[in-house]
């Protein structure tokens, strides 16, 4: 083989291989990047079952849903539930400061379901659905609620989720 043949052997070698290189960079932003395989993908959901009544009160039970379906574990520093209501007869509203959004005007519930200090963090592995059980009674005079839970990630990003529940097991129904 003559010199410049190989010359020309060399050139394409380094040619393909800058080209296998940057197929490897371009797949890697794409599969890391644009696909955003290691970014969060958690579903999260809440519900409630109202049980009773029994004592002026529905004894409640409301079941906080983790759901990673993403590929590392997401650690969670704290949740925080919150139940608001509206009673029975009472007018609906919209709230004002946030409209169109439906006003419930009484706190029942503002609590920390997973708090920092007492229990660290609480952490979900890939393809694992944590179920997370609180248990609270909701005052008889309810009929409908809202059911708020907001996740915070160790580096302080949190998403939620809500639901609007109505009681209609009722006595006076």
């Amino acid at each position: 083989m003559d010199e410049s043949t190989k010359n020309l052997a060399e050139v394409l070698l380094l040619a393909t291989q800058l080209l296998v290189v940057l197929g490897g960079a371009l797949w890697a932003y794409y599969r890391f990047r644009a696909e955003g395989t290691h970014k969060p993908r958690v579903e999260f959901a809440v519900s409630a079952n109202f049980l009773g009544p029994q004592g002026g009160f529905y004894p409640t039970e409301i079941v906080i849903s983790a759901n990673n379906k993403g590929l590392r574990k997401r650690i969670f520093k704290s949740i925080r539930l919150r139940v608001r209501g509206s009673k029975a007869g009472e007018e609906v509203e919209e709230w004002e400061e946030n409209k169109p959004r439906l006003k419930m005007p009484h706190k029942i519930v503002d609590a920390e379901v997973i708090h920092q200090q007492r229990y660290g963090h609480i952490f979900v592995e890939p393809g694992v659905n944590q179920n997370i059980t609180y248990l609270t009674p909701i005052p008889k005079e309810y009929r409908f609620v809202t059911v708020r839970v907001e996740f915070r990630y160790d580096d302080e990003r949190t998403h939620s989720a809500e639901r609007m529940f109505e009681i209609s097991d009722r006595e006076d129904a």
